[in-house]
């Protein structure tokens, strides 16, 4: 088929407007430290990268795209318990959606989708003429929940210190939580859950669960020097933390696997 989109050598500058209120303070003879902030951000013409070979889209090139609205809130606590023990908290929630969604238009004069939406194409390697695949939206759906956007995440963490004789010693433990997200616009056609059938395009749109991960750490310090045993991921969680089919495969980039080890270091 006859080409009909020009990649732009240009694009423009985005623009971010944010309204926030919010609250610092600390209570209980500065025992307790709580911040909390309420925000509605409104992300217009984004910056887009788009890269889809068998639509013969061969070379990533960025154009202004989608609009989002944002509201959300995140909150820091931190609290001495007792004079060892101290907890710390954080989260955020945003509920964020997608408030423009414009179309990838054609823009080559004298072609059938010059300034329309560009609806169908021609897939690459294809050699009937008139052959028409559909082309959906790569700027995703008005209303829907953008790629890479989980709607909590949050962290708690306990530490408690105390001295024996000479030496300072401490324990701490901690939680970290991701919730679900999606890596692609809504949009874009669904992946196979498992590896089968290959992908026929770098496009497909996986949903990518929710996670948690565990750390803890003992140490000691004396004088000049410090010794520390830790241990991250302590559930060897394999989380996907990036789902993509960018090479006609369904591949995943997992959270580093669980890990112990020793520190140890001195001043001078």
């Amino acid at each position: 088929g006859a080409k009909i989109f020009l990649e732009p050598g240009s694009y423009a500058p985005d623009s971010l407007t944010n309204y926030e209120i919010g609250l610092k303070t600390q209570l209980f003879d500065h025992r307790l430290q709580v911040n909390l902030s309420a925000y509605w951000m409104d992300w217009d013409n984004v910056q887009f990268f788009l890269f889809d070979p068998p639509a013969k889209i061969n070379t990533t090139f960025g154009l202004n795209g989608p609009s989002y609205n944002v509201k959300g809130a995140e909150f820091q606590i931190v609290g001495r318990v007792t004079p060892e023990l101290t907890l710390f908290a954080s989260g955020s929630y945003n509920h964020a959606t997608e408030s423009a969604a414009p179309c990838l238009k054609g823009n080559i004069p004298g072609t059938a989708y010059y300034g329309a939406c560009i609806m169908t194409y021609q897939p690459s390697g294809s050699g009937v003429a008139g052959e028409n695949t559909p082309f959906p939206n790569p700027f995703g759906e008005l209303g829907s929940v953008p790629a890479f956007s989980p709607a909590f995440q949050g962290n708690i963490r306990a530490r408690y210190d105390w001295q024996i004789g000479d030496y300072k010693a401490f324990v701490q433990v901690g939680g970290n939580y991701v919730s679900g997200m999606w890596n692609q616009p809504a949009s874009y056609e669904l992946g196979a859950l498992t590896p089968l059938p290959t992908p026929t395009t770098t496009n497909l749109r996986y949903y990518q669960p929710a996670y948690g991960t565990i750390d803890a750490s003992i140490g000691l310090t004396a004088d000049h020097w410090r010794v520390e045993l830790f241990g991250t991921n302590l559930a060897n969680s394999h989380a996907s933390t990036f789902t993509s089919s960018g090479q006609f495969i369904r591949s995943e980039v997992p959270l580093r696997p669980l890990v112990v080890g020793l520190k140890v270091g001195a001043n001078f």
